[in-house]
């Protein structure tokens, strides 16, 4: 172990690094605190904090900035934080809350921020106008995950009961206009992990440990399922999921990893170590 840092006993958010780069410090959310930390990766030396005073998004990176939402079920901030300095530069109010991660949408040029219930916002990167607003009519708390642009669509997973949630589609017509595709991709178990997307190809993997992959073709709105694999069918709470070509890793009470053979369908699994950990 290189160094430690007490988070909060209840934190969720994982660290994540600023930048591709081998010497990339982390970015780290300080749940006790209410506190984005910047750290340098070897040692945890503290470069800056961002006290929020309020619950704190997982952040998401776009260059040099990060965006991240912060507040309670009823009321909530958007931050632009500058991550050289821990400065915030912009921020917007929300009339409701904003709680999950936000969204990249269109190569980086617009954000998708779920609201706490029954609407999602498109915000432009640059100015934070607010450019559409989805009626998707989610009740309150059930997304709690980023949606994610695959394919010219934007997939939002919403959890519909204890044990089985959905995938959302939705496509812009023009600027201010959106549209939901009409079949929703059912699954079991609640989507509480951050799905994965490796080129046109997601990952979805739930808390009652199935696992799922579907491909979206150019030019289309289908969805093929290209492969899954049906979990032990009880809870095994958060699993954090990399997803990268053929290759796939899961981390819950174990570590997992699984092959993708697209041509037959298949997730093989490789191994499986430190069962229960």
């Amino acid at each position: 172990v290189l160094w430690r840092r007490h988070v909060g006993y209840d934190a969720s958010v994982f660290p994540q690094f600023v930048s591709k780069s081998p010497e990339a410090d982390l970015l780290i959310v300080d749940n006790e605190h209410a506190e984005l930390q910047r750290v340098d990766a070897e040692s945890g030396k503290l470069r800056w904090r961002l006290p929020c005073s309020l619950p704190i998004s997982a952040p998401r990176i776009v260059g040099n900035r990060a965006f991240i939402c912060s507040g309670t079920e009823e009321a909530s901030q958007l931050l632009v934080v500058d991550l050289e300095s821990g400065n915030v530069f912009r921020s917007i109010r929300f009339p409701v809350g904003c709680q999950t991660q936000p969204g990249i949408v269109q190569d980086g040029r617009q954000l998708a921020i779920p609201g706490a219930h029954s609407s999602i916002y498109i915000l432009d990167t640059e100015s934070l106008e607010c450019t559409a607003v989805i009626a998707s009519g989610h009740q309150r708390g059930t997304i709690q995950t980023s949606p994610l642009w695959v394919g010219g669509m934007l997939f939002v997973a919403e959890n519909t009961g204890n044990r089985t949630s959905k995938l959302q589609r939705y496509q812009p017509l023009e600027q201010t206009a959106w549209i939901r595709i009409d079949s929703a991709i059912e699954l079991s178990g609640q989507i509480i992990s951050p799905p994965q997307v490796s080129d046109r190809r997601l990952l979805v993997n739930t808390e009652l440990g199935q696992i799922k992959i579907f491909e979206v073709p150019i030019d289309s709105t289908e969805v093929r399922e290209v492969a899954g694999v049906e979990g032990p069918g009880e809870g095994i709470g958060v699993a954090q999921a990399w997803f990268s070509g053929s290759q796939i890793w899961i981390g819950d009470r174990k570590l997992s990893r699984y092959q993708l053979q697209a041509t037959r369908g298949e997730l093989v699994s490789q191994f499986v170590r430190d069962k229960r950990d």
